[in-house]
């Protein structure tokens, strides 16, 4: 059998050879010939037929064996030449020399043409070539075709996963699943290019979500990150935002791919969110809680032992608040606990942390920042208490007491220091702020 040109056939395969024999009588040693190419013949008991079925069946090559005249042949050459499904295959012709051949050779200069006796050395050699050049086409087809089968293979096995899927180069995206494509509401790869300039530009910027920001590619940054930060937060077309937490794997071909895997985590996410405000945040101002702030001050406490970077605390008590409640009403005493709230959250930088303590006590932690600044942080926190009002005769005011930490200190050791303070300012008059060093 003939195999495919890489001698890595998936199936062998036998060209066929469309026979038209005017004498009716197949010469032996042409039909050995064609049995030793291991060729499947067809024979055309005459010209008619012989057209139709090259119209109509897959031939290989076209065999046609006359006698002297020439009309036949000219015929069936002028058919082949019209047909376009005809015009590329092979045409083989033997007849007997003379001024029939050379008037045919003249007109049709694309046939080969030998003459009796058959040459058959000629004609190996001539279906050799043919046949090398039929099984390399036959082995592109079969490659595009088992390419083909592979790619909806491919395909079939991304639509299968439960998450939305999808394959990059560096110069962008290659293959979505279903899933990736109904997210983002369109019908095909080629679609959502048309929709979207790339992938990444469909990111936005959220709390704790990855949006690449410099010049390199964001799957490189983002596999520079630990697993549990590998989260973006992606819109489509409807302008939905959904979290997902990201898993990249690459292989290597002719380039590094990258198979990418997102996880919705929405729900889960604002679960983990719900819970965090109901475990971690007071309910009525909005701000952190005790358990939230003596997680962070421990935490704080450890990286300024280790570092020798300075901290402090500052502890709040509403003057008189006992008093609005009872002139004023409970409901009064919260929304003067909210605004309170609310007024000195705007005075606390980023990186430190306001909490309810209790009742109408409240604590703040302050990284980085030692007892020299403490006193024009704290003018600015009773000014901003001061903007609070409970009529309109009547202002808010508070009073801090304000302790740094030292190495050898433990958490309660120093809020202990700050509420110290916080003692000697209600005492010395209120509305204003002491410190314990």
């Amino acid at each position: 059998m003939l195999k495919r040109f890489d001698d890595t056939a998936l199936e062998a395969f036998r060209p066929t050879l469309l026979l038209y024999n005017e004498a009716s009588v197949i010469d032996k040693a042409l039909e050995a010939l064609f049995e030793r190419l291991q060729l499947r013949l067809i024979q055309a008991e005459e010209a008619e037929s012989l057209i139709e079925i090259a119209y109509e069946t897959k031939v290989d090559f076209i065999f046609l064996s006359l006698e002297s005249s020439v009309h036949e042949a000219m015929r069936i050459l002028h058919y082949c030449e019209e047909v376009s499904e005809l015009q590329m295959i092979p045409i083989l012709v033997s007849m007997k020399s003379g001024e029939h051949a050379l008037a045919l050779q003249e007109r049709f200069t694309n046939i080969d043409l030998f003459t009796l006796p058959l040459p058959l050395s000629r004609i190996e050699h001539r279906l050799g070539l043919y046949l090398k050049l039929i099984g390399k086409s036959y082995a592109y087809e079969q490659s595009k075709q088992m390419l083909h089968q592979q790619l909806r293979h491919i395909q079939a096995i991304l639509n299968a996963q439960e998450e939305m899927l999808a394959v990059f180069s560096d110069e962008g995206i290659m293959l979505a699943n279903s899933r990736f494509l109904h997210f983002f509401e369109v019908e095909t790869l080629e679609e959502f290019l048309l929709e979207y300039d790339a992938f990444e530009s469909t990111f936005i910027q959220e709390e704790e979500s990855f949006v690449p920001q410099s010049h390199q590619h964001w799957i490189t940054l983002l596999m520079a990150l630990p697993n549990e930060e590998r989260n973006v937060v992606i819109r489509n077309s409807r302008a939905a935002h959904h979290r997902f937490r990201v898993q990249i794997q690459s292989y290597t071909l002719d380039q590094i791919y990258y198979v990418v895997t997102l996880f919705d985590m929405t729900d889960l996410y604002l679960r983990s969110k719900t819970y965090e405000r109901f475990a971690f945040y007071d309910l009525l101002t909005g701000v952190a809680n005790r358990r939230k702030f003596e997680d962070r001050l421990e935490e704080q406490m450890s990286l300024s032992r280790r570092h020798g970077t300075p901290l402090s605390i500052m502890l709040f008590d509403l003057d008189h608040f006992k008093s609005i409640n009872d002139t004023y009403g409970h409901d009064t005493g919260d929304a003067v606990l909210r605004s309170f709230a609310a007024a000195l959250s705007k005075q606390v930088r980023k990186e430190d942390l306001f909490a309810r303590w209790g009742g109408e006590e409240f604590i703040m932690l302050l990284v980085h920042t030692d007892q020299t600044h403490l006193p024009t942080i704290a003018s600015k926190m009773l000014e901003a208490a001061r903007t609070v009002t409970i009529d309109e005769h009547r202002s808010l005011t508070c009073s801090i007491g304000m302790a740094s930490f030292h190495s050898d200190m433990d958490k309660h050791a120093l809020i202990k220091k700050a509420d110290d303070a916080l003692y000697r300012a209600k005492a010395n008059g209120r509305n204003r702020f002491e410190m314990n060093a």
